[in-house]
């Protein structure tokens, strides 16, 4: 904002030598508080409503991060621990692990008994 300065003698000089609008000095400096009065309680009250819509900003965004916070808790539940996780999956892994076992013995002997077919039948 532009910061306006005056030189009030000059200006109140300037005043008594035109002779028109003679005011005293005590009328003089009066309306100028009263100016910067009203100025200052304009823009207090300008702060006043920037700091009430920042509040109220700040109450929706707070409210709208509980009902986030609550939401994330509620989904925590359902999910099972990582050490469950890993407990399970190995127990999986080995089942895979001893399926692949039998497959392979079951493979061997399959591998087997063709052979032995195959001598068998010549």
């Amino acid at each position: 904002m532009k910061e306006r300065r005056h030189n009030y003698p000059e200006i109140i000089h300037q005043i008594k030598e035109n002779g028109e609008n003679l005011i005293s000095l005590k009328e003089f400096v009066e309306t100028k508080c009263n100016a910067c009065q009203i100025t200052v309680d304009h823009r207090f009250k300008s702060l006043e409503k920037a700091s009430e819509l920042a509040a109220e900003n700040l109450k929706v965004r707070l409210d709208s991060l509980n009902e986030w916070r609550g939401q994330n808790r509620d989904e925590r539940q359902h999910f099972i621990s990582q050490e469950v996780y890993e407990a399970r999956h190995q127990i999986l892994v080995n089942k895979i692990e001893s399926l692949q076992k039998f497959m392979y013995i079951g493979i061997g002997a399959v591998a087997v008994i063709e052979i032995l077919f195959r001598f068998v039948i010549k």
